[in-house]
This record gives structure tokens, sequence and C-alpha cells, in this order.
């Protein structure tokens, strides 16, 4: 019986922690999506929130926050759910002889791939549905989410994908870095540390994967808007 009970616990631990991971990923997602809303192609955050206020009002700015949502946060739980799995199995190859950060930007790496076949449909509709008010004054004429995505197709949904990937590779594997890095300046196993060391890690994490990510963001916000 207790044996049972041990193999049961083995077998149910690792679940909870990928569950645990997941769940960790959708909420950060969630919120992430609901804050990061401004369109492209106006001079400044100022004007560009002025104007689409003036238009369309407050629910202007959070045009597609919905899809976005309910898109983005199962992408970042599977981002934190590839590294969790993928970070182990780069530790047994000859890639951590090279010090601890080629496992981790590695890994960083597989789930930033996983992450871009989420993504990159998702940011092809929330442009096209964020540019409609350029080009339809009434809302009510206005496209819908899926209406959009048919009319696309998958070829039209994955287009930009390798711009997708371009950006999402070096900033994610530097995001982990950072992220890996202070758990280890920390001196604490991940599980350990506190909401604060949380705050901090992906503070310092976030900036400069924020930094790396812009410039071929852009870029493929412009590719993809045609």
């Amino acid at each position: 019986m207790e044996a049972e009970l041990s193999g049961l616990a083995q077998t149910a631990f690792p679940l909870l922690s990928s569950l645990r991971h997941i769940l960790t990923g959708l909420v950060a997602g969630g919120v992430g999506a609901a804050v990061d809303y401004c369109e492209p192609d106006y001079d400044n955050i100022a004007d560009c929130a002025t104007k689409i206020y003036s238009v369309d009002g407050l629910a202007g700015l959070y045009t597609g926050v919905v899809p976005q949502v309910l898109g983005v946060a199962p992408q970042k739980g599977l981002k934190v759910s590839v590294y969790t799995a993928a970070y182990p199995v780069m530790l047994a190859t000859p890639l951590a002889a090279l010090g601890w950060g080629a496992p981790v930007f590695a890994a960083g790496t597989l789930s930033s791939m996983a992450q871009a076949m989420i993504t990159n449909p998702l940011e092809v509709t929330k442009i096209r549905l964020q540019l409609q008010s350029k080009d339809e004054p009434d809302p009510a004429l206005r496209k819908g989410y899926f209406e959009i995505g048919r009319e696309l197709g998958i070829e039209g949904l994955y287009k930009g994908l390798l711009l997708t990937l371009a950006r999402d590779i070096p900033s994610v594997g530097f995001f982990w870095l950072g992220y890996e890095g202070m758990k280890r300046y920390f001196g604490v196993d991940g599980a350990d540390l506190t909401a604060v060391q949380y705050l901090i890690s992906g503070l310092v994490a976030g900036a400069p994967a924020a930094f790396i990510a812009t410039p071929m963001d852009v870029v493929k916000t412009r590719w993809q808007a045609k």
C-alpha cells in the first residue's frame, strides 16, 4: 500500500508542478494582454490614445481585447510549460558543459518557437482588427475576429512567422537567462521564491527582453499590416 501511494505521489507531483506553471503563464498572459493595447502609426502614446478615443471612445482602446486575452493566456502557459519540460532535457546534453546559460537559452528557444505558433495568428488578426477604424468609421460595419480569420486563411494567419520567430527567439531566450540568473542571485530554488522575488526577477528579465524584441516587432507589425 505504501509503495502504491509513493508511486502515485511521484506521478502526481510533476503533474501538479506543470499545472502550476501553466496557471502562472495563463494569469501573466491574461493580465499582460489586458494592458498591452495601443495601435501603431501614431506620433506618440498620447496622440495614439487621444485619436482612438475621439473616434471610438473607451471601447476603441480595447479593440479585440477578448480574443487577445483568450489567446495570449494559453500562449504564455504554453511558453512556460515547454520551457519547464525542455530545460531538464537540455541539461542532459553537451550544452551543459558550456555553462548554466546554454541549456537555459536552448530551452527558451524551444519555448519561443512553440508560442510563436499561437502568437502569429493572434497578432495578425489583432492588427487587422485595430486598423479597421482608419478605413471604416462605422463600428457596426467593421469585421469581427472570426470573419477576418476566415478571410485570411491559414497562409494569411501565419504571414510574417519568420519575423515573429526572429523577434521571439532572442528575446525569450534572454528573458529566461535573466530569470534563471536572478534565481541564482537570490540563492533559492524557484519554488521557494517569495512574491517580491518573483516580481523582481520578472522585471529584471523582462526589461532587456522587451528592448531586444522591439526593433523586430516594429518590422513584423508593419509587414503583417500590409
